[in-house]
């Protein structure tokens, strides 16, 4: 969790190269899986003003995982 937390301050401050603004997005989603347990996924999605995107999910391929897509 901590390394999410990192990531996400480090996306968030650091600066992007481009004329247009960035966008960001922050969702948290909750699954239930078997036995009624829950899992909380909190994603982040970000578009630079180049187009470029990237996303960063935890808990979202398995318990305790951190996923990075860019594009």
């Amino acid at each position: 969790m901590v390394i999410v937390l990192l990531l996400i301050t480090f996306l968030t401050t650091t600066p992007l190269n481009g004329e247009a603004q960035s966008k960001w997005v922050f969702e948290n989603y909750k699954y239930w899986g078997q036995n009624n347990i829950s899992t909380i996924v909190p994603t982040v999605h970000f578009e630079t003003g180049n187009k470029w995107c990237g996303e960063l999910r935890y808990n979202y391929e398995d318990i305790e995982t951190v996923s990075v897509f860019f594009w």
